[in-house]
């Protein structure tokens, strides 16, 4: 499930079509285990030093989509809604994985990281098949390329266009 956070910035219209989706689904009762925070992790809340996203987030925006079609700004709209900035970093340069205790370094997705060398088909065809241009395999528990693949071409491209707008950032923690 992506960050609270990056549904902050989801349009009214389309979060009212989420619930209204929502409520056409049958209930499931599925037992959880809930989330289970480390003695450090619940020191690091109660002290302040990790924000949980209930504090991040503006309880009063109220967003309205850019029109939908193959521009930065709508570009910009579907990366910010689909949780890249979770984990690429507000810069999208990536760096280490912002989940403590998971060692990954989140590749950067500006013009200045591998993408950057990618032609639009290469950007596709990974997005579709979670396989980049060099063979390496993306881990959709880690990046939910699953997910994203299902959008269409209109908005891989404008994806696509917004990321080859943002700055050639270096690599983030290096």
């Amino acid at each position: 499930m992506p960050s609270v956070v990056a549904f902050q910035d989801i349009s009214d219209e389309e979060l009212g079509a989420l619930i209204a989706y929502l409520k056409t689904i049958p209930p499931v009762d599925h037992k959880t285990n809930g989330q289970q925070f480390t003695p450090l992790a619940k020191i690091m809340v109660g002290a302040g030093i990790i924000k949980l996203p209930v504090e991040i987030v503006n309880h009063k925006s109220h967003v309205t989509a850019p029109a939908a079609g193959v521009t930065n700004e709508y570009g910009q709209y579907l990366v910010t809604i689909s949780g890249c900035f979770d984990c690429h970093a507000e810069n999208l340069a990536g760096g280490p994985y912002p989940q403590p205790g998971v060692s990954l370094l989140v590749p950067n997705i500006t013009p200045g990281g591998e993408p950057g060398s990618w032609t639009e088909d290469q950007f596709f065809t990974t997005i579709r098949t979670g396989i980049t241009p060099d063979g390496h395999q993306m881990n959709p528990e880690y990046m939910p390329w699953p997910q994203i693949r299902l959008s269409t071409n209109d908005e891989l491209k404008a994806i696509w266009m917004y990321l080859q707008s943002v700055p050639a950032n270096e690599q983030s923690g290096k």
